[in-house]
């Protein structure tokens, strides 16, 4: 009778035992499924954001690229703009009568702007003859490259290096002068060139150039560079006073601050104001500057363009030379696009 009992308890331990196997087999098969539908969202979740975050790059990157043409077509309409305000100052050279909207643009750099439909554009034009003209240095005009160099930070020394390179750079010799570079520097460097001993043909050679550098050239920090004063494209040797910017004309000998504020204020007359040349305007002022300055424009000019929509910091810029053949040709001696833009 025990023994039966005892069997009958094993018995019925057994079965509670496979009970609770079951039990527990019923559960982890639960918790698994559960790991594996938690995985499965995870990766799902994962896959959702990734390629949402894809997405919204492209989608960003694709309005990125429809303002950047748009920007671009801002700056072409604001160069063709600027192109036809040239004909318009050729055809009409003695305007007298000021009337609104017609005037004539100034072609000493200074800004303009104009509005394209919900977008905007900025310009401004440089007579060449304005400009430092590098083809046209000599050792008796070169002080005037000196004195713009040294306004823009560059010590003396380093002033008459470069000033002597730039003139031995286009001279048909190999004798340098006193502070100047000929074959025999050229040759020394890692990577060694020639002087070029002919007239420049782009103002990129000035980077070969001894004693030139990208910050002197184009700047560093606030400090702006001078390849915006320089020119291989004007036909004088002397700087137009009509359109010379101020830093050109603080680098001319003998001229002074109260001569260039009247210089300055020249250019803002009005047509009917300018009864006379600048050189009567100024008087006896221009003794002192009259071997390094003319009045006379020449048919070359530099145009910078942007394009902008809202911010102009979302900018795209335009820079041309543009050469002015009678009144309805034209052509271009220089395109650049983009191009850094200093406006």
């Amino acid at each position: 009778m025990q023994r039966s009992e005892e069997a009958q308890g094993r018995k019925r331990s057994g079965a509670w035992r496979n009970h609770d196997f079951q039990r527990f087999q019923r559960f982890s098969e639960r918790g698994i499924a559960l790991i594996l539908v938690l995985w499965v969202v995870t990766i799902l979740a994962v896959a959702v954001l990734s390629f949402s975050l894809t997405t919204r790059s492209e989608a960003r990157a694709m309005l990125t690229y429809k303002e950047g043409v748009e920007n671009k077509f801002l700056a072409e309409a604001g160069l063709r703009r600027a192109i036809m305000e040239l004909f318009y100052r050729k055809t009409n050279p003695q305007q007298q009568i000021l009337r609104e909207g017609f005037e004539i643009f100034q072609c000493d750099g200074r800004p303009y702007e104009g509005e394209l439909a919900d977008g905007r554009y900025r310009i401004r034009i440089t007579d060449e003859s304005g400009k430092i003209n590098l083809n046209g240095l000599t050792d008796a005009n070169g002080v005037v490259l000196k004195n713009l160099l040294m306004n823009q930070g560059v010590a003396d020394d380093e002033a008459n290096v470069i000033v002597d390179s730039i003139l031995d750079w286009r001279d048909q010799d190999n004798v340098h002068r006193l502070s100047g570079a000929e074959d025999d520097y050229y040759q020394s460097l890692p990577r060694p060139y020639r002087a070029k001993n002919a007239d420049f043909e782009t103002l990129d050679e000035l980077f070969r150039v001894r004693g030139l550098t990208a910050a002197i050239l184009l700047g560093s920090g606030e400090q702006k560079g001078i390849l915006s004063c320089l020119t291989i494209y004007s036909r004088s040797d002397k700087i137009n006073l009509n359109t010379a910017p101020p830093e050109v004309l603080k680098a001319i000998p003998g001229i002074s601050g109260e001569i260039i504020e009247r210089i300055l204020q020249y250019r803002d007359l009005k047509p009917d104001e300018k009864v006379q040349l600048i050189s009567g305007w100024l008087g006896p002022d221009l003794n002192a500057i009259a071997a390094y300055v003319t009045d006379a424009e020449s048919n070359v000019y530099s145009i910078d363009a942007m394009g902008y929509k809202g911010n102009d910091k979302r900018r795209y810029a335009i820079q041309a030379v543009v050469m002015i053949e009678g009144t309805q040709k034209y052509r271009f001696l220089n395109h650049k696009s983009p191009a850094l833009s200093e406006s």
